[in-house]
């Protein structure tokens, strides 16, 4: 996008002779919603990916008890904070 809004700036005088404002602006508004696109799809893996990260943790835990206490019965606290 910064490239093609370069190119019309750099351009102007022949954009304005010939009228091509119109055909230069649908490019860049293209390019610039492609843009777009791809940074709310970013935003939203970066979003999961964070979200997971801090839960991972605490459900490994409760998964650790659980099974704990599926197979043996009851968790004392020895159990649980020492060994």
């Amino acid at each position: 996008r910064l490239k093609v809004t370069q190119e019309v700036l750099d351009s102007i005088k022949l954009l304005k002779m010939y009228h091509w404002e119109k055909a230069f602006l649908d490019r860049v508004t293209e390019l610039r919603d492609e843009e777009l696109r791809l940074l709310k799809r970013y935003m939203t893996v970066q979003s999961f990916s964070r979200a997971s990260y801090s839960t991972v943790s605490t459900l490994t835990s409760l998964a650790c008890f659980a099974t704990y206490v599926l197979i043996h019965g009851t968790m004392t606290p020895e159990v649980a904070f020492v060994g």
